[in-house]
């Protein structure tokens, strides 16, 4: 008999708790801009947000900030903000605190749809203007890199009381073009700024522009690109954080143990309730040439199944990485072998997968992602692994 002591405690884990207070920010913009917006202008602050499609300004009042990307080039012609039902939703939502960033061309679709919709904005219409080599902030004579395009819309002209934020410096004269504003409405503001934040990240990634450097001792280093980016998802975040009402998820960092009560004990005789049967493990099967001395596997995928297909592929193109060697994806195989053959199998549980050899032919079977497991499960077997994300 043994005998135990055993000490009940409740984990108490703090970290990644989490509490939120104000309102979430609505992101309505195309994929990749509201995805950059919420992992990159969000996110690092822990600033609440989600996306949608457009949504009637009448539902303003459910955010703490609405961000408008060039999604608003896509909507129905009934909706924007055309119509004095519109309008007047937009114009309470600011009044009473309300916060809307819009970047882009989201101002020159709204105001095509509605002209009365430059009071609220704070410009009529746009025009052309090019030769871009930067912008600058007021009040700072630093040209900063975060444009994307040579030529831009920009405001004709401002309505009083609306002010400048930053302007575009042109390389081939002295002109410059409002690039940025800001204009109080009540208590709400309402941001223009041309330059979409995820046209400066995309540029970057088109072009594979390092962002970070590995330091001495491992540590990323932000490049120049790197910087510039941030500052401008930095700029981007402060116009969101001008709200007083945005929800921001507070994390109670550490760890506590509480007791749960006294000290108790327990008593093990030592037997198993259900013994475990260990069984000989199965003898091996001789091996065989994938690859080599002539050799070559093909890849089958049945005709018509696509799934099979696309992880035929990405088998073959594994194989041929490892081996140097051009690896086919055939339909049927071809004699006896080599082969590896891949075929979905609704007879399965969902998830489950075998793989079975016979001769020179293995065959990977699954259903739902069971294949998928199987085929991965087969090329770790072989060898292959990603110890790193890209070419190492």
């Amino acid at each position: 008999m043994k005998k135990q002591c055993l000490a009940v405690f409740a984990a108490v884990v703090t970290f990644g708790c989490v509490s939120a207070f104000g309102k979430s920010v609505i992101v309505v913009a195309h994929r990749g801009d509201a995805q950059a917006f919420l992992s990159d202008v969000l996110a690092p602050d822990d600033i609440v947000g989600g996306r949608d499609g457009w949504i009637s300004p009448a539902k303003y009042k459910n955010f703490s900030v609405v961000y408008l990307g060039g999604t608003v080039k896509k909507m129905p012609p009934t909706d924007g903000w055309a119509g004095t039902t519109n309008l007047v939703a937009v114009r309470t939502y600011l009044e009473e605190g309300g916060v809307i960033v819009m970047s882009g061309l989201a101002a020159h679709f709204l105001l095509k749809g509605e002209p009365a919709a430059a009071d609220i904005i704070g410009f009529p219409s746009v025009t052309r203007f090019g030769g871009i080599k930067g912008l600058k902030l007021e009040g700072s004579g630093e040209v900063r890199d975060w444009c994307c395009d040579p030529e831009v819309l920009v405001p004709t002209k401002l309505l009083p009381g609306t002010k400048v934020l930053a302007r575009f410096v042109s390389s081939a004269s002295t002109n410059t073009a409002v690039a940025a504003i800001e204009r109080k409405i009540g208590k709400g503001t309402l941001y223009w700024v041309q330059p979409p934040y995820c046209k400066l990240k995309s540029r970057y990634e088109r072009a594979k522009t390092p962002l970070t450097i590995d330091g001495p001792a491992g540590e990323h280093i932000l490049t120049v690109e790197g910087r510039n980016l941030e500052d401008f998802a930095k700029f981007y975040r402060n116009l969101v954080k001008s709200s007083p009402d945005v929800s921001i998820v507070k994390k109670e960092e550490g760890w506590a143990l509480e007791p749960l009560g006294p000290e108790g004990t327990i008593v093990l005789d030592g037997t198993f309730k259900n013994k475990p049967a260990f069984r000989p493990r199965p003898a091996r099967k001789d091996s065989f040439l994938l690859v080599g001395d002539g050799t070559k596997v093909c890849v089958v995928a049945p005709a018509g199944d696509a799934g099979a297909a696309q992880l035929a592929d990405e088998i073959a193109w594994h194989l041929s990485e490892m081996t140097g060697e051009k690896i086919a994806v055939v339909d049927k195989v071809p004699g006896a072998g080599p082969a590896i053959v891949l075929a979905h199998d609704d007879t399965m549980a969902h998830e489950r997968m075998t793989i079975r050899r016979d001769g020179r032919v293995v065959t990977l079977r699954g259903e739902g992602a069971g294949l998928s497991h199987a085929a991965t499960y087969f090329l770790e077997a072989l060898g292959c692994r990603y110890v790193w994300p890209g070419k190492g």
